[in-house]
């Protein structure tokens, strides 16, 4: 009797092959409890199987089955090539499109930045262009203004009626306004600005008290009457009155009772240039020669809205006789000089200029104050420039 070969032990290795002989099911079952168990203390994460087929019927090709095993300690299961290149490509695909997402935005913010940046240079731009053009429509002003006094043309009268008008691709607004047709701040009486009060609606005594604080503010104050209680209200301002001559009429606004919006109204129709005690009732505003003339309140606050036209007779005998200036007309050449302007592109700009002329002869005029206003012919502007290229006449003489 032969004896049997030694067993021959298949040495230690992470993979282990097994010949099957009987049937797949078998096979299967094998894996199945490979798969729950351990072999000699074997502790791999992988165990091939080789199958050769090698059935009793037929003989096949070989086929090779692999399976995982559960890793020792409970640890995970090393992931096969196939996985880990999968989980790979899902990373990369995620950090392209977070990278190309960060560049969007970056070029997003970039171009906002840079139309912003854009726009922003254009107003100014634009600006700077109307009030250029504001400061070229008031020496062009100025050279007409100066062009009549060498004539000595003393029936022309400029009570504030605008001239429309464009230069280049701007449309302009230019109005000129004799200051000898104004209120006076520093010499009119307590009574023609008491009638300017109360022509403008306000309750008698309110008039009476806001005309004593005016001549309060600039009387010096040992001479002249103090209005009652004036000083003690002082403290709700900035600064007390003052006790002098007002240097401009923006100096309204420190005096008591003098609220913002009474400000604005008034301060079109009162000058510190006229130095004389009445008004020219010639080139006296539309508003103020009503307000003088006794005209429904009505009627004035309609007059301070839209000046012109209008149907005003001034010759009208309800204006006092004592409120009108001894020159009427020529004399005292001090002039207001509104502009606003429209740029093409909707840029606006607006100045005013006091234009003096009674300088010696070595200097034709006196520039007395140049300021930012409000803007007075806006409609008017947009309504003009609506109509066309060619609808005002140049500014040019």
């Amino acid at each position: 009797m032969a004896r049997p070969a030694p067993r021959v032990r298949t040495p230690f290795s992470w993979k282990v092959t097994i010949l099957a002989v009987t049937k797949k099911r078998f096979i299967l079952r094998i894996l199945a409890f490979l798969g729950h168990c351990r072999i000699r203390g074997l502790n791999a994460s992988r165990v091939e199987v080789g199958l050769r087929s090698m059935s009793l019927y037929s003989l096949g090709p070989t086929r090779r089955v692999t399976t995982m095993l559960p890793p020792k300690n409970g640890a995970t299961p090393a992931r096969s090539k196939a996985q880990i290149v999968k989980r790979n490509s899902g990373f990369a695909l995620v950090a392209v499109v977070w990278g190309l997402s960060i560049i969007t935005l970056l070029i997003l913010s970039f171009v906002t930045t840079s139309s912003l940046r854009l726009k922003t240079a254009f107003n100014i731009a634009g600006a700077a262009q109307a009030g250029l053009f504001a400061d070229a429509a008031i020496n062009m002003a100025i050279l007409s203004l100066l062009s009549e006094q060498n004539q000595h043309a003393s029936d022309i009268v400029h009570d504030g009626k605008p001239f429309f008008c464009s230069m280049e691709v701007v449309a302009v607004a230019l109005s000129i306004e004799d200051e000898s047709g104004k209120i006076d701040l520093n010499t009119a009486s307590p009574q023609i600005l008491n009638a300017l009060f109360s022509g403008l609606g306000l309750e008698t005594s309110a008039a009476g008290t806001l005309a004593d604080a005016i001549v309060n503010f600039r009387v010096p104050p040992t001479s002249g009457p103090v209005a009652d209680g004036e000083d003690s209200n002082d403290a709700d301002r900035p600064f007390p009155a003052k006790h002098a001559p007002f240097a401009t009429t923006l100096e309204l606004d420190q005096v008591v009772g003098v609220d913002p919006t009474l400000f604005s109204i008034i301060n079109r129709l009162v000058t510190v240039y006229s130095y004389r005690p009445g008004v020219n009732a010639r080139a006296a505003p539309p508003a103020l020669f009503a307000a003088l003339a006794g005209f429904p309140a009505e009627n004035v606050r309609d007059l301070l809205q839209n000046p012109f036209p209008n149907n005003l007779d001034r010759n009208d005998g309800r204006f006092p006789q004592n409120f009108k200036s001894a020159l009427q007309g020529g004399g005292n050449p001090v002039y207001l000089v509104h502009v606003d302007v429209l740029a093409a592109s909707g840029q606006t700009s607006t100045k005013e200029a006091i234009v003096d002329f009674r300088g010696a002869s070595q200097v034709p005029f006196t520039l007395q104050e140049l300021r930012s206003g409000a803007l007075l012919y806006l409609d008017a502007l947009r309504a003009a420039a609506s109509t066309g290229k060619g609808a005002l006449p140049s500014c040019k003489p």
